[in-house]
């Protein structure tokens, strides 16, 4: 019977210190990533994005640093290193940010003698920033859809379809403003540039 008694116990004690850690996987992971020395996340501190281990971000939160956990650019909170805050902080393809814009847009001539024009622009894009559209009124008076190239950090980078014998060889850049406008140019090869400033809708 003693020889029984010491196996059983060997076999309770493994039972009972094995637990079952797959209960909720949300929890799982976010302990996973807290206990990860080298999980990092971007920080946005006194106005420069910083990249820190997970295990710091309570006390940049305590001070006041927006945090962008997801790594899209994107933070949770006003800040001074990005103009958008992030809707979804967990998934890097979800941001919050105004989808359309208008306002005034200045043909800048090439020729210091020659005035510049004014049109309205109106610019509507998709919440992943991917895709979008625009249309001109005045002068020009036509429409087209924009399609992403690249950006470099807040600025984007567009081709487009539309306005072809007026906007030839143009490519659209958009700036996102921190108060919720977009600066816009227009870079034509035909050293006619467009610009402005557009307000959120």
């Amino acid at each position: 019977m003693k020889k029984l008694i010491i196996p059983f116990l060997v076999i309770v004690t493994l039972v009972s210190c094995t637990q079952d850690s797959s209960t909720d996987p949300q929890v799982n992971l976010q302990s996973t990533l807290i206990n990860d020395e080298g999980a990092k996340a971007n920080v946005c501190h006194k106005g420069k994005q910083i990249i820190v281990s997970v295990n710091a971000l309570a006390a940049h939160q305590k001070h006041g640093d927006a945090i962008d956990f997801d790594g899209d650019g994107y933070y949770d909170q006003e800040n001074t290193c990005s103009e958008l805050i992030d809707a979804d902080d967990t998934d890097p393809n979800v941001t919050e940010l105004n989808s359309s814009w208008s306002g005034d847009f200045l043909l800048l001539q090439p020729n210091d003698m020659l005035e510049d024009v004014g049109f309205d622009i109106s610019i509507e894009l998709a919440s992943d920033l991917l895709s979008g559209s625009f249309e001109v009124s005045g002068p020009l008076n036509c429409s087209g859809d924009l399609n992403f190239i690249n950006n470099t950090d807040n600025v984007y980078f567009y081709e487009y379809t539309g306005c072809s014998s007026i906007l030839a060889g143009c490519q659209f850049s958009i700036d996102f403003l921190i108060d919720g406008s977009i600066d816009v140019l227009v870079d034509c090869d035909s050293e006619i540039d467009y610009t402005g400033n557009l307000s959120p809708n």
